[in-house]
């Protein structure tokens, strides 16, 4: 049973990963987090993050010219390893691939409550913030579920919105700043360990979103070219987009005021209110919300494609793997996701509020998913550069090339992506420490399942 074909181009695809990217972002908890970590210099952990993905993405480009499927990542890795590891890769892709779509709403929440205090002294009930919310998971099912030509739409009209309205209020920045210099471009003062962590909090997590159009591999037109060119273009897209924004933040400022944007919540809002109004400020700010709506559904629609595989390889029920007669979407697919999600998500908000308050409990939420989310997604990613290299010995590939692009590459890629798995964990605290446990334990269960259903 396939999805199907010919549904999106190339132009839809980079649109889809861009939105998974998540424009918006940068307007809200991305561009706080580099701030706050990499201060002056968060300029320079974007492009650092820009250039992480991209020795990942080599894996991903050659991968797609061989293989193309709902399940994505985990069968780059099937096409080396074979389907007992990577079913393992499988199910921690899901994992991966459902984080987002259970952190948005929460991250909806927390960020709107912190915006209406900060702009209009406005205390909204937690209950409307999680309602509010949790629709934007509705609106994953919703549109995810009529087929992923409407999604395509969709992204092209979000994607568009958010980097027009945020780039025209950075240029109006930049335009009337009296502080532009080189500064944000040199190394920080907060040495490695706290850099890389800027790094994962920040930049890498705002370009974690360009894979998941892989999952689009059985839908898309000449999928072993469109796809792997539309990330390409995504990631240099957003790479410059990002960088620009986050310059034009931190050349607000005067650089001894760089610390004082480090204590906002959402630093870009107040910056935007100085330069360029309140107004058009709450406007981007409608905006930059709306996207996680979009970014939500990109996501939903990769984790129904993962779900969708492994159910048809024999490792989920097989009831996940029916296909909608009009629509060609995983339609029982989309309906288990959104379940999952809105279980989880609510469960999270509840425990976390209940033990830290609202601000800090819907925070810690926030990080906990983000430590999930990164983690897995580094994980899924070190295993597809190993597959490489292993396909690569399997078939006696020789050639400067090969060595460049099936070995060099992949390693730099593993090494970076160790390294700042190591530096994201070491310093965690309670309750985000609680994230390292819950992933051994769902991984144990995946190596569980993975054997009892393969066997033999």
């Amino acid at each position: 049973m396939s999805l199907r074909s010919n549904s999106v181009g190339f132009l839809q695809l980079a649109f889809l990963s861009v939105c998974a990217i998540l424009p918006g972002s940068i307007y809200l908890v991305v561009s706080r987090n580099a701030i706050a970590y990499a201060g002056a210099a968060a300029p320079l952990a974007f492009l650092l993050g820009a250039l992480l993905v991209f020795t990942n993405v080599n894996s991903i480009y050659q991968f797609s010219s061989r293989v193309s499927s709902a399940g994505g990542f985990y069968k780059f890795v099937e096409a080396a390893w074979g389907r007992r590891v990577a079913g393992v890769i499988g199910m921690a892709q899901l994992l991966a691939q459902l984080s987002p779509i259970i952190i948005t709403p929460i991250a909806l929440a927390w960020i709107l409550d912190v915006a209406l205090r900060a702009l209009y002294n406005i205390a909204v009930p937690l209950s409307l913030l999680v309602a509010l919310g949790l629709l934007t998971q509705a609106f994953m099912f919703a549109v995810s579920y009529l087929g992923v030509r409407l999604s395509a739409r969709v992204a092209m009209i979000s994607g568009a919105a958010q980097i027009a309205a945020i780039l025209a209020g950075s240029v109006v920045i930049v335009l009337r700043s009296r502080y532009l210099s080189l500064e944000p471009f040199t190394m920080p003062s907060v040495g490695p360990a706290g850099f890389f962590l800027a790094v994962l909090t920040g930049p890498y997590t705002a370009y974690i979103g360009y894979s998941t159009i892989v999952n689009f591999g059985e839908e898309a037109r000449a999928p072993r070219e469109t796809i792997r060119k539309a990330i390409v273009a995504a990631i240099i897209m957003m790479a410059a987009f990002y960088t620009f924004v986050e310059y034009s933040l931190v050349v607000s400022v005067p650089p001894s005021g760089v610390q004082g944007l480090r204590s906002l919540f959402l630093p870009a809002v107040a910056v935007f209110s100085r330069y360029t109004g309140r107004a058009y400020s709450a406007l981007v700010l409608a905006i930059a919300i709306s996207g996680y709506f979009t970014g939500v559904l990109v996501f939903g629609s990769s984790a129904e494609r993962t779900m969708f595989s492994l159910a048809r390889d024999g490792l989920l029920p097989r009831y996940l793997c029916r296909v909608h007669e009009r629509y060609g979407s995983p339609s029982s697919a989309c309906i288990t996701t959104f379940a999952v999600a809105v279980v989880m998500s609510l469960l999270t908000e509840a425990v976390m509020v209940e033990l830290y308050g609202v601000v800090r409990g819907l925070l810690y939420g926030i990080l906990f998913w983000i430590t999930v989310m990164s983690v897995l997604n580094l994980a899924y990613h070190v295993a597809v550069n190993i597959s490489l290299s292993r396909v690569a010995v399997r078939e006696r590939l020789r050639g400067l090339a090969t060595a460049l692009s099936h070995h060099l590459l992949p390693a730099i890629g593993t090494a970076i992506s160790l390294v700042i798995i190591y530096f994201s964990l070491v310093g965690l605290n309670v309750p985000v420490l609680y994230a390292v446990p819950a992933m051994a334990a769902y991984l144990a269960a995946a190596i569980a399942l993975v054997v009892r259903r393969l066997r033999g």
